[in-house]
C-alpha cells in the first residue's frame, strides 16, 4: 500500500496512558477511506490491546449522531488483513509505547466501522479471527436492521460462539431508544422492533450462555430510555444495559446535539439497577469512534498526538 494512500495519527487519546495509533486507509479498489485503531484497555494485569477494524465503507444504518459517512460497499477478509497487519507493523516501529510479546492476543472488535451483520462476508471476516492465533476475543456490535442478511449473521455468529469455546465473544446491540416509534427518530434504517431484538437476545443467552449488552446514547431533548419499558420487553438474565455519553465530533456539534446531564444518565442508570438489570452509565469515550477523514478531525487528532509517516 502506498504511503500517499494512508494517514496515520499516534497519540494519547482521553487518557495519557492510553498510546494509541489511529490509521486512515483507502485501499485502491475503493473510493473511501476507512479506519482501523490500535488502542489499550487497561486492567488489573496490565494492557488488553484492542484492534477495531472496518468492515464496510460507511454505514447504511444512518444514526442521527453517527459521524460515519453513507455506505458505499462492503470490505472483505483481505481489507481485513491489512487493516491488522497495518496498525501493527506502525506498533513495531514504536516498542516503547507498543510492547507486545511474541505471542500476544489482541481483541478484535467489529463496533464502530459499519454495520457488520449487514455484510455479505460476516461468515468469512469471523472464520478468519476465529481460526487464527491473533485474536483472543472477539467483539461485536449492531442495531439488528431488519433485513434477512441480518438474521442469517446473527445465526452463524452464535454458532461460531458455541463452536469455539477458547475464543471470548461480546455482542452488543445499539438499541438506540426503548421504543420503536422513537428508535425510527433515530436511525433511517429500517430495524428489528424491540420485541425481536428481545427474542434474540433470549436465544444468545439460550445458546450461547452469555447476556448481549444494549446500548444507548444519552442525548438531550430524547427521551431514549424509559427503564419499565425495557424491563418489560428484556429480562435481565438475557441482557446487560450500557449508557454511553454522547461523543464530541463536528456532526453533532453542527445539527445541534449535547449530551444528557450526567445526573440524569446516572439516575436512569440506578433504577434500571434496582429493575434486576446490570447498568452502568460510561461518562467519557472508553473508545474512539472515526468518521469521516477530514480536516477537523485531523486538528483534533493533532492536539492529542503527532502525523506518523509510514
Amino acid at each position: 500500500m502506498e504511503k500517499n494512500q494512508t494517514k496515520i495519527f499516534m497519540g494519547n487519546y482521553h487518557d495519557p496512558l492510553r498510546k494509541t495509533i489511529i490509521s486512515f486507509i483507502q485501499f485502491p479498489e475503493k473510493k473511501e477511506k476507512v479506519a482501523v485503531i490500535l488502542f489499550p484497555i487497561r486492567n488489573s494485569n496490565g494492557n488488553n490491546w484492542t484492534i477495531e477494524v472496518s468492515t464496510q465503507v460507511g454505514c447504511a444504518v444512518g444514526c442521527m449522531f453517527c459521524n460515519l459517512p453513507k455506505f458505499s460497499e462492503n470490505l472483505g477478509v483481505k481489507h481485513l488483513k491489512q487493516q491488522v497487519s497495518l496498525v501493527l507493523a506502525v506498533a513495531k516501529k514504536f516498542p516503547d509505547h507498543f510492547n507486545f510479546s511474541n505471542n500476544e492476543k489482541f481483541k478484535l472488535s467489529f463496533t464502530d466501522g459499519g454495520e457488520v451483520l449487514l455484510n455479505s462476508n460476516f461468515s468469512e471476516i469471523v472464520e478468519y479471527a476465529v481460526l487464527g492465533d491473533l485474536f483472543s476475543y472477539l467483539k461485536f456490535s449492531s442495531t439488528l436492521p431488519n433485513a434477512q442478511i441480518v438474521h442469517k449473521n446473527f445465526d452463524r455468529m452464535i454458532e461460531f460462539t458455541e463452536y469455539n469455546p477458547d475464543k471470548r465473544f461480546h455482542m452488543q446491540v445499539s438499541l438506540l431508544a426503548s421504543n420503536d416509534e422513537m428508535r425510527k427518530k433515530i436511525a433511517k434504517a429500517n430495524l428489528m422492533p424491540v420485541k425481536v431484538v428481545s427474542h434474540y437476545a433470549d436465544k444468545f443467552k439460550q445458546e450461547t450462555g452469555r447476556k448481549i449488552t444494549l446500548t444507548f446514547t444519552m442525548m438531550q431533548g430524547y427521551s431514549l430510555v424509559n427503564p419499565e419499558e425495557i424491563r418489560n420487553q428484556f429480562s435481565p438474565d438475557s441482557v446487560m444495559i450500557r449508557l454511553y455519553a454522547l461523543k464530541s465530533h463536528a456532526k453533532n456539534s453542527l445539527i445541534g446535539l449535547q449530551n444528557l446531564d450526567e445526573s440524569i444518565a446516572l439516575s436512569l442508570s440506578d433504577e434500571l439497577n434496582s429493575l434486576g438489570f446490570a447498568s452502568f452509565y460510561a461518562s467519557s469515550p472508553q473508545e474512539i469512534i472515526v468518521g469521516y477523514d477530514d480536516e477537523s478531525n485531523e486538528e483534533k487528532f493533532l492536539q492529542y498526538g503527532k502525523r506518523i509517516i509510514f
